[in-house]
């Protein structure tokens, strides 16, 4: 006789085997714990994203999130962690920034710091907070997108490295 185990805390299918017979009871089997002889249904019926859990008697297919990350309306991650649908207030992403939020964390800019013309480096910030090198500028740039170290600046615009080796 084929038995069905699950998980003690969530009932999540866990596999099948062969009951073992009584020994004091001809032709009847031993059930242990988190198992049963009630049949599963077949597993390519359990649609994706599902585990198939024993609740009240029965194989019902669950959905598992577990794992997936969603939001508190005050922006606080939190993480899946149980077999089910997620609470319905947690959001699908993080609300946006509040004026509050905003003020406190300015969005970020792009800066170049440029020496006889030429790109040293290039990063992301909310303000310059030290001292410049002798020389150097740093400037702001509305994207760093195919701007790279070594680049030559003329005027506004930046030369690849690899374009003045041609």
């Amino acid at each position: 006789m084929l038995i069905f185990s699950y998980h003690p805390n969530t009932g999540e299918y866990l596999g099948m085997a062969n009951a073992d017979p009584s020994p004091l009871e001809p032709g009847e089997f031993l059930i242990p714990a988190y198992a049963t002889a009630t049949a599963i249904p077949p597993l390519d019926e359990i649609p994706q994203g599902h585990k198939l859990v024993f609740k009240e008697g029965k194989w019902e297919p669950i959905l598992d999130m577990r794992g997936t990350v969603r939001w508190l309306s005050n922006g606080q991650p939190v993480r899946i962690e149980s077999l089910g649908i997620p609470d319905s207030g947690l959001l699908l992403e993080p609300p946006a920034p509040t004026p509050d939020q905003q003020q406190q964390h300015p969005p970020l800019h792009n800066y170049a710091l440029i020496k006889d013309g030429v790109v040293l480096l290039t990063f992301e910030g909310y303000e310059i907070v030290w001292k410049v090198l002798d020389g150097c500028e740093v400037r702001e740039l509305e994207r760093l997108h195919g701007i790279h170290v070594g680049s030559k600046a003329e005027g506004d615009k930046y030369i690849s490295p690899h374009v003045l080796a041609e």
